[in-house]
C-alpha cells in the first residue's frame, strides 16, 4: 500500500471519529468541514502537479463552500488548516518570475471569504470594530512599506498582498459577518471541529512515529521525522507543535462548555477530552504547554472567579511579568536549563533591548547581519527569534509593535468590560450563563495566544489564528453590546411617568362638562392620558 493512500486513509479515519464525537445538531455542517479536510488531503497526496492540485483545491472549496449548510465563512473557520502552508505554488506571470506564492491558507481565504469580504465592506460597523480593523490595516501597510528597505518593488507588493489576505481580510470578514449569538456559537463549533481533527491527526502521527503531512510540504525539515520528546515523535498535524498545543487546550474548554450545556454526552465528551489532551502532550512544546496552562487558568478565573479574584489574578500576572524580566536582566541561574532553551531566550531579550534602544521607532531590516547578534547563531546557522514581540519590534520598531498590540488590547479591554457588565455566574439566567462562558472562553483563548507568541516566532499559521481569535472576540463583544443597548432602550421609555416629569405651573381651567344624555363623548383632557388606572 502506498504511503499516499495510507495518509489519506488515516485522515479519513480521523475525520470519521470527529464526525461521531461532534454534537448531533451540528452533523450536516460537520460533514461539510470533514469533506473539505478529506478532499484536501486526497488532492495534496495524490495530485503531484502543483498547478493542477491548486486548481482542484479551488474548485473543491468553491463547491463545498456553496453547499455548506452554514455558509462559506463558517466553513473557512473549520477548514482553513486542512493543509500545511509549506505546500506552495508560484503563480506564473508574463514578464515576472512569478505573480504570487499561493498556499492553501491564502487560497481558502480568497475562495471562501472573498465574496463575504466584498459584502462586508458595505456593512456599517461599531466604532470598536473599526478601530481594531484600522490598526490592523495600518500594520499591514506599514510593515509592507518598511520592506522597501531590503526587498525589491515586486517582492514588497507580494508581501503587502500576503499580509492583506492573511491578516486583514479574515479579521474584517469574520468580525462583521458574525452578528448574532447563534453566529458566534456556530463559528466556535466550526473551530472545534478543526481542533479535534488536528488533534486526531497529531495523535495518530505520534503513535505511528510518522508526521505524514510533512510529505506534502515543499521543504521538509529533518526534525519532522526524528525530533522526539517524552518518548513520542513531536507532532503538529498541519500546524506547528506549539500552536497545536494551544488549539488542543482551547478545544478541551469548548468540549467542557458543550458538556455543561448537555449538548455532548459524558462519554463523547471524555473521549474528546482525552484525544485533545494527548495531542497537546505529544507536541512536546514547552511554550505551547505554557500557553495551554494560561488559557485554561484564565478561563477558570474569568468564568468561575469573583470580581475580587479576577482583580487579584490580573495583579499576579503583572507581578509574574516583572519578576520574569528581573530574572532575565540579572542573568539569574534559575534560567539555566538542561537544553539551553530558556537561557537562549533570556539572552535574546537582553541583546534585543540594546538594539531597540538604538532603533526604537522603525527597527532595522539588517538584524541577522549585526555583529551584536552573531553569538545567538545556532548550530543550524540561523538566529532563531523565538519571541514574536521581539521579532516585530526589531524589524518594525515600536510603531509596528504598537499597532499590533493596540489592536489586541482594544479587543481584550472591550471583552473584559462586557464581562464585568454580565451578571455573576450564580445570578445569571441560562442564556446569560452561556454568554458568560463564551466570552470567558474567548478572552482566555486570546490570553493563551498572547502567551504563546512570547515563546515562538511569528511564522506559519501563528499570525492567522491570532487575528481569527481577535475577530470572534470582537464579534462576541458586539453581540453583547447590541443586546444590552436594545434592552436598555425600552426601559428608558417605560421610565417616563408623571413622577419623572417636571412640575408645571398651575393653570386655571374651566370646569369639565358633564356627559350628555345623548351619549356624545367630549375630548379627553391631555393630562388624563398619563393617569394610571388602578
Amino acid at each position: 500500500m502506498s504511503p499516499q493512500l495510507v495518509a489519506v486513509i488515516l485522515t479519513s479515519f480521523a475525520v470519521g471519529v470527529v464526525l461521531i464525537l461532534m454534537p448531533k445538531d451540528d452533523r450536516p455542517f460537520t460533514v461539510a468541514v470533514c469533506a473539505a479536510w478529506v478532499s484536501a488531503a486526497a488532492i495534496a497526496f495524490f495530485v503531484t502537479d502543483k498547478s493542477l492540485a491548486f486548481i482542484s483545491l479551488f474548485v473543491t472549496l468553491a463547491v463545498i463552500g456553496a453547499m455548506s449548510p452554514r455558509g462559506a465563512v463558517f466553513l473557512f473557520l473549520g477548514a482553513m488548516a486542512a493543509l500545511p502552508i509549506g505546500m506552495t505554488y508560484q503563480v506564473p506571470m508574463i514578464g515576472l518570475n512569478y505573480l504570487i506564492t499561493l498556499d492553501y491558507a491564502k487560497l481558502a481565504t480568497l475562495v471562501l471569504l472573498g465574496p463575504a469580504f466584498i459584502k462586508a465592506t458595505f456593512t456599517p460597523a461599531p466604532a470598536n470594530i473599526r478601530s481594531v480593523g484600522n490598526l490592523l490595516l495600518f500594520f499591514v501597510l506599514f510593515t509592507g512599506v518598511m520592506s522597501f528597505r531590503d526587498l525589491p518593488f515586486t517582492s514588497v507588493l507580494r508581501q503587502i498582498f500576503d499580509l492583506f489576505v492573511l491578516v486583514y481580510v479574515p479579521f474584517f470578514t469574520v468580525s462583521r459577518t458574525l452578528k448574532t449569538q447563534e453566529d458566534v456559537n456556530w463559528a466556535l463549533r466550526a473551530m472545534l471541529a478543526s481542533f479535534l481533527i488536528m488533534a486526531m491527526i497529531g495523535g495518530i502521527s505520534a503513535l505511528r512515529s510518522w508526521n505524514y503531512y510533512a510529505f506534502v510540504e515543499d521543504v521538509t525539515v529533518g526534525k519532522a521525522y526524528f525530533d522526539r520528546r517524552n518518548g513520542f515523535l513531536r507532532t503538529g498535524a498541519t500546524v506547528i507543535p506549539s500552536l497545536l498545543a494551544l488549539l488542543a487546550s482551547a478545544g478541551m474548554l469548548q468540549v467542557w462548555m458543550l458538556k455543561a450545556k448537555k449538548q455532548l454526552s459524558p462519554l463523547y465528551a471524555y473521549a474528546a477530552l482525552g484525544i485533545l489532551a494527548f495531542a497537546c502532550f505529544v507536541t512536546g512544546a514547552r511554550g505551547g504547554w505554557m500557553a495551554a496552562i494560561a488559557c485554561v487558568g484564565a478561563y477558570v478565573v474569568l468564568n468561575y472567579g469573583s470580581a475580587a479574584l479576577r482583580k487579584l489574578s490580573y495583579a499576579v500576572a503583572i507581578v509574574c511579568v516583572i519578576i520574569g524580566f528581573n530574572l532575565v536582566f540579572t542573568d539569574s541561574e534559575v534560567l539555566n536549563d538542561e537544553y539551553g532553551t530558556v537561557s537562549y531566550r533570556a539572552e535574546l531579550i537582553r541583546t534585543s533591548v540594546v538594539q531597540i534602544q538604538q532603533r526604537p521607532l522603525f527597527g532595522s531590516s539588517d538584524i541577522f547581519n549585526l555583529p551584536s547578534f552573531q553569538h545567538l547563531r545556532q548550530g543550524e546557522g540561523i538566529i532563531d527569534l523565538v519571541n514574536a514581540y521581539l521579532q516585530i519590534v526589531l524589524f518594525y520598531g515600536l510603531v509596528g509593535l504598537g499597532s499590533l498590540l493596540g489592536a489586541h488590547a482594544i479587543g481584550a479591554l472591550a471583552g473584559l468590560k462586557e464581562l464585568k457588565l454580565l451578571p455573576e455566574r450564580r445570578a445569571a439566567s441560562p442564556a446569560q450563563a452561556e454568554q458568560r462562558r463564551t466570552l470567558s472562553f474567548l478572552l482566555a483563548f486570546h490570553a493563551g495566544y498572547l502567551v504563546l507568541i512570547a515563546t515562538i516566532s511569528f511564522v506559519a499559521q501563528v499570525p492567522h489564528y491570532g487575528y481569527l481569535i481577535l475577530a470572534v472576540l470582537i464579534a462576541q463583544v458586539r453581540v453583547l453590546k447590541t443586546q444590552r443597548l436594545a434592552q436598555a432602550a425600552p426601559a428608558k421609555k417605560e421610565d417616563i411617568s408623571l413622577e419623572d416629569m417636571p412640575e408645571a405651573a398651575p393653570v386655571e381651567t374651566a370646569p369639565l362638562p358633564t356627559p350628555s344624555s345623548s351619549g356624545r363623548k367630549d375630548p379627553v383632557p391631555y393630562g388624563a392620558r398619563f393617569v394610571r388606572r388602578q
